[in-house]
């Protein structure tokens, strides 16, 4: 069943009887498999209501006015080059700076559950660095405490090797609890968001921008009071993300299984933020619509518990990129130093964004919490 309908889609989101499609089982410990077994995203229930609250509870920490001035300035620093800058300030802002590539290499197939030997490599360095604990793929360390560098203490050898029960019954989202690595994978977690799909809304704000420019013949120009080939966008860099929620999210589709019947649901988000009984002129990109019940940031039991920090990372690359007030400040007040945002691990060439991010691009993975 494919729901092209916004309160179909509400309906749907906010019932329990609809869960995220099943993962592996399983897998090989420290691998891309592994990580998808323990993550928020892809459980359910009471497993998935723990796992989240370990993301809230990062995330209440962190300013999201902080965030969107460390990204601009970091963006400013780099010549307007932003690829990577969302992952490295967010990770600076947890305290665990680590390379974006490798980020990139999980991110490829974190959605799909497209294994591969580089994003299971570079899950076994990523958890390495954050825990910093040297692991092997397929073979847990469990003689030894693991250093953790999150913040977090340590954690005890059970949780660094063992399996933690909190099985729900849910379909396929069996009996991992959030006590495996749980601190190391939520960051992770965060990051890989981070890198994805707040890039992908980076994109596809900033090709709406250059379509305002082209039509205005304003390159370059501000964007505050322009008129764009698709609408108004003076409501400025905020005006310009909301509508760019709604009118082209990062990723188009969302998935469901039916725990009685183990039908599979597809609600398309591109048709559902464009219904015609909640969106006047939908089809139209007009940013001077402000915030509107889009359905990009979820919606009933699975909002994204990081939608200020995503739309404020994103704010702040594009208030450097459109020339929204920037200016070079390093430190900002929450002590996140944008002016060493390289040192974290972003390649000086730039990071590509994942092709699944771009318009008009599905890949089979969802976009669920």
């Amino acid at each position: 069943m494919v729901i092209t309908r916004h309160d179909e889609a509400v309906a749907v989101l906010s019932d329990p009887r609809y869960v995220p499609p099943p993962v592996r089982r399983g897998a090989a410990p420290y691998t891309l498999g592994w990580l998808r077994e323990r993550v928020s995203r892809f459980s359910s229930g009471q497993v998935h209501a723990e796992r989240r609250r370990t993301l809230a509870e990062r995330l209440a920490a962190i300013d999201p006015a902080a965030l969107r001035r460390a990204a601009r300035d970091a963006t400013v620093a780099r010549g307007g080059s932003w690829e990577g800058v969302p992952t490295a300030v967010l990770g600076a802002a947890l305290g665990a700076s680590v390379p974006v590539p490798l980020v990139e290499a999980v991110a490829a197939g974190y959605l799909s559950g497209e294994e591969s030997p580089d994003a299971d490599a570079a899950v076994t360095s990523l958890l390495s660095l954050l825990t910093g604990d040297r692991l092997s793929a397929g073979h847990h360390t469990t003689d030894h405490p693991v250093t953790c560098v999150l913040g977090a203490g340590r954690l005890s050898a059970e949780d660094a090797g063992q399996d933690h029960g909190g099985g729900d019954g849910d379909v396929g989202n069996g009996d991992v609890g959030n006590g495996d690595f749980g601190d190391a994978v939520a960051v992770l977690t965060l990051l890989l968001q981070a890198h994805a799909a707040t890039e992908g809304l980076i994109r596809n704000a900033l090709a709406h921008a250059s379509a305002g420019n082209r039509a205005t013949g304003h390159p370059g120009g501000d964007h505050r009071h322009q008129e764009s080939a698709s609408g108004p966008t003076d409501r400025g860099v905020d005006g310009l993300l909301h509508e760019t929620l709604r009118h082209d999210p990062p990723l188009q589709v969302t998935r469901r299984i039916d725990r009685v019947t183990g039908d599979e649901v597809v609600i398309d988000l591109v048709a559902a933020n464009r219904d015609p009984g909640v969106f006047a002129d939908p089809g139209r990109f007009d940013g001077s619509r402000g915030p509107t019940p889009h359905l990009t940031f979820g919606a009933g039991v699975r909002p994204c518990p990081g939608s200020a920090h995503a739309f404020a990372l994103a704010a702040g690359v594009l208030d450097a990129r459109l020339g929204a007030g920037a200016d070079t400040a390093g430190l900002d007040a929450a002590g996140i130093d944008a002016t060493r945002i390289d040192a974290a691990g972003i390649d000086a060439t730039g990071i590509g964004g994942s092709e699944s991010m771009r318009p008009g691009s599905v890949r089979s993975g969802s976009r669920d919490r």
